[in-house]
């Protein structure tokens, strides 16, 4: 991995992995609130398998992985389009940071895509 991608990779896995647990221990906290914690529980599981994906697949390039990143960014970019402003803004914030980690990668990514295609 280059300075760049690698950068990018340390923040994606970061966010993931603590969005993940936000959102774990936000079900329980929330639980029985106004807010449904099925909500919680289904992002936390997105970013513990975008975690995983990020330590394995995605440090090896694999293209599938890229795309399975891409489903988290667009899951928290969508909650934050259709939740309260308040709560929106954090989702907006974290999945464009993770948009921009994400585009950081994507010149290695189609690099290695072309390697193994000639």
């Amino acid at each position: 991995m280059t300075g760049i991608t690698k950068a990018a990779w340390v923040l994606l896995t970061a966010l993931s992995a603590l969005w993940a647990l936000n959102h774990a221990v936000g079900a329980f906290v929330f639980a029985g609130d106004d807010i449904r914690p099925e909500l919680f529980v289904l992002i936390a599981l997105l970013g513990v398998v975008a975690t995983i994906v990020l330590v394995g697949p995605y440090r090896e390039r694999r293209l599938w992985a890229w795309w399975v990143v891409t489903a988290e960014v667009v899951a928290l970019i969508s909650v934050a389009l259709i939740t309260q402003p308040r709560v929106g803004v954090w989702y907006l914030t974290i999945g464009l940071l993770m948009a921009v980690a994400q585009l950081g990668t994507l010149r290695e990514f189609r690099r290695d895509r072309a390697e193994q295609v000639t």
